[in-house]
């Protein structure tokens, strides 16, 4: 950690951390335009919630995962660059925010989705993450010039590839205990050695106690007076909320425990999270049908668990389907969540009256009158609830009508590239992005809100043509769908240096195969040169400097040629596009 952020933290955490000599200044991470999402800091103190701003670009911290420590929290998160960034406030009270780039800072490798932090037993701050070749990451804090040491658990202790986010928990011997997902969709433990912090154990946990394969993210808890070191709450390939304890039951060092199949509490759309408070075990869930899931026991293998429906038991709407975000915070437990139409709700129950008198609070109705587009993420900051979400900003009004058809795509296109919106996946590299979801289609599990994912160079073409005027009738997430609005309309020019105009669809692929690879947008010709705008361009929006269509574009495949649209109001043929799969689009963009 570079030294005057170690002073920083250090000075609002105390003892807590391990404060070590550095002589590097770190690099901050650029401040975006003032119209860009904020994070906010929703904080109650007095029974009174309030507002602020922290000052941090969404963008650059889009899912943060709060760290609080003797008052004090700081945020870590991945940006949609893929960099790792924290973020804090100024101790001395002044408001203001400072983030810093680990990755710029520290040779953090790129990473994906959201990390895990926490404290080791020499009180050191450890970042659990991603990388995006899909490597487990422990970034801790050293007495190293960077101020952080990065360890690859896949180089050092073997560990399986990670195709979810991770999470972290210290034992009950004090080693870090780190869960996730692997691509044959099995649940893994990576524990480091009691003693020797440099060795890793690596266990398959699925295999081990014949428990079915699981979906999304685990969450990991430290549960040392239950008889077990550790539980994981994960959900299953059928939607079934499982706990699997290392707790010495059935003769066995790990075990598995169906919460569904035991309370009946039905399946669950978002992964759970489970803490440990008040001397129990409590797991928290979003259910199919939007209902927020809470169940506990004294420990995972009790069979005595006491399950509610926190939603209904407040009358309150159905909520995203994002994984709960949970604290103990002044005598209650506090969860945090998100309605469909942007408000924050913040429930408070006592799990010791089996959840009796849970009482909601609708923060984004209480004075603050701001909306969130983030799944939020709730600490406990010196016994009083904070909550961090990224805020809603209504898109700003379109812009008068330009002259021309092809004069309009070209400045909507452009205005999403790197130069302007700078729109670009999120998390990078996981196809995320709100082209997409702007026409139904693709994934949205795992995406930020307002994202699904798939191959999107298509949907962003679809999105600039219907967003200017121009008929869209037959498009499709596939690239090679262009092709065959041109023939149908008879705009089609066959040839990579075929008049390409200002507005053209220009489509890469194979022609002989009537495949396609990639589309784009063609915003401005020289000569026998053009300039191109495209999304899933390396992840992201991006306008290309003026280049040679014959020559090699770098897009993999040639250009097949180029379709200029057509206005809404024009006569219509009925456009027939051929079959395309799921496998076709997304092979499309490099299978990026």
């Amino acid at each position: 950690m570079p030294h005057w952020r170690r002073r920083h933290l250090a000075a609002a955490f105390g003892a807590a951390l391990v404060v070590v000599p550095s002589v590097v200044v770190p690099a901050t991470v650029a401040t975006a335009a003032a119209a860009s999402p904020r994070v906010m800091e929703f904080s109650a103190g007095g029974g009174t919630w309030s507002a602020t701003s922290t000052r941090v670009d969404s963008s650059v911290l889009p899912a943060p995962t709060p760290l609080s420590i003797m008052g004090a929290t700081a945020l870590f998160g991945v940006s949609s660059e893929g960099h790792l960034v924290e973020s804090s406030p100024d101790p001395g009270g002044s408001g203001q925010w400072t983030t810093a780039d680990l990755t710029a800072t520290a040779g953090v490798p790129t990473l994906r989705g959201s990390v895990s932090v926490i404290v080791d037993r020499a009180n050191h701050v450890v970042i659990i993450a991603r990388s995006s070749t899909d490597h487990l990451l422990a970034v801790r804090s050293s007495s190293e010039a960077s101020g952080w040491s990065v360890t690859d658990l896949a180089d050092t202790a073997g560990a399986p590839s990670i195709v979810s986010n991770p999470s972290a928990a210290i034992g009950a011997r004090g080693g870090i205990n780190v869960f996730y997902r692997t691509p044959s969709s099995h649940l893994v433990g990576v524990v480091q050695h009691r003693r020797l912090s440099s060795r890793w154990w690596v266990r398959d946990l699925t295999k081990a106690t014949g428990g079915p394969d699981v979906r999304g993210t685990p969450s990991a808890v430290t549960t040392p007076l239950d008889g077990a070191s550790v539980t994981v709450a994960v959900r299953s390939s059928s939607g079934d909320l499982l706990v699997v304890a290392d707790d010495n039951a059935r003769l066995t060092v790990w075990t598995s425990y169906d919460l569904s199949a035991e309370t009946g509490s039905g399946t669950l759309a978002s992964s759970p999270t489970a803490v440990r408070a008040f001397g129990r075990l409590i797991v928290s869930a979003v259910r199919t049908d939007g209902s927020l899931l809470v169940v506990s026991a004294p420990k995972a293998s009790s069979h005595r668990f006491v399950a509610a429906d926190l939603t209904s038991g407040t009358s309150t709407p159905g909520v995203e389907a994002d994984t709960p975000s949970v604290a103990a915070v002044d005598g209650s437990l506090k969860l945090a969540a998100r309605t469909a139409d942007r408000h924050l709700l913040v429930f408070s129950a006592d799990p010791g009256s089996a959840f009796l008198g849970v009482t909601v609070t609708d923060v984004s109705a209480l004075g603050a009158g701001i909306q969130i587009t983030s799944a939020p993420a709730i600490a406990n900051r010196a016994g009083t609830p904070a909550v961090y979400a990224a805020r809603y900003l209504p898109p700003p009004p379109p812009p008068p009508p330009p002259p021309s058809l092809a004069t309009q795509i070209v400045a909507i296109a452009k205005g999403q590239d790197q130069t302007a919106a700078a729109v670009a996946e999120t998390p990078m590299g996981s196809n995320c992005n709100p082209y997409t979801a702007h026409f139904g289609r693709g994934q949205s599990g795992g995406c930020p809100g307002g994202t699904s994912a798939e191959a999107w160079c298509s949907d962003f073409a679809n999105w600039v043509w219907q967003a200017a005027g121009a008929q869209i009738g037959g498009l499709s997430g596939w690239s090679y769908s262009f092709a065959d609005y041109g023939r149908a309309h008879g705009t089609w020019k066959l040839g990579a240096a075929n008049n390409p105009q200002p507005g053209d669809a220009i489509i890469f692929g194979d022609e002989s195969q009537h495949y396609g690879s990639h589309v784009g947008i063609v915003v401005a010709v020289r000569g026998s040169l053009i300039k191109m705008t495209s999304g899933n361009w390396a992840n992201a929006v991006i306008t290309t400097d003026f280049f040679d269509p014959s020559g090699p574009t770098g897009a993999g495949y040639p250009i097949i040629g180029y379709s200029s649209p057509v206005a809404i109001g024009q006569a219509s043929p009925h456009v027939v596009s051929r079959p395309v799969t799921q496998a076709q689009i997304d092979s499309q963009d490099l299978g990026r």
